[in-house]
């Protein structure tokens, strides 16, 4: 089952790639979202295909 995560474009603060997220490390670049959302700072991780294309797509709509 796949969970869907909704985070709108006006939260998100930053976008990175980092190899590793909450302790744990995949050896890979993963999509690393952070964002505030009711004064709150949070992040979320994936490893997706081509996560370079994704961040600069995502900063892309932060324009």
């Amino acid at each position: 089952m796949e969970t869907e995560y909704i985070i709108p474009i006006n939260v998100i603060m930053k976008v990175s790639l980092p190899k590793s997220f909450n302790g744990k490390s995949v050896f890979a670049e993963l999509l690393c979202v952070h964002y505030t959302i009711d004064g709150k700072e949070d992040s979320a991780a994936w490893a997706v295909d081509n996560p370079l294309k994704w961040k600069e797509s995502i900063e892309k709509l932060k324009i």
